[in-house]
């Protein structure tokens, strides 16, 4: 992983809860969290600085935004600062990426 001596990942938590598989990423100044499918469990999400990969589909990402070439991620990130800069926000209206999605 030398991509990790540039790109520092601070935090790394996955969590399993019903249908989906709930992870976080806190990497350099940004707290990515992804969301995943039951279809996608065991699947790896890797971060060389520019390119996330995602069971071999490539999300671009360039600092601020987060791009998906599929339907079936959904993908948040934010500053630490808990100030949303790219993504979707829930519907709830989240800004800090921490809205518990595992309660559902």
């Amino acid at each position: 992983d030398t991509w990790s001596m540039t790109h520092e990942v601070l935090t790394h938590e996955v969590v399993t809860h019903e249908v989906l598989t709930h992870e976080v990423w806190t990497i350099d100044s940004l707290l990515i969290e992804v969301i995943m499918s039951s279809n996608n469990d065991g699947t790896t999400l890797q971060y060389d600085g520019t390119t996330l990969q995602y069971d071999g589909t490539t999300l671009q990402y360039d600092g601020t935004t987060l791009q998906y070439d599929g339907t079936t991620l959904e993908a948040f990130f934010f500053n630490l600062d808990e100030t949303c800069v790219g993504g979707q926000s829930g519907q709830d209206g989240r800004t800090d990426g921490r809205t518990d999605r595992r309660r559902r």
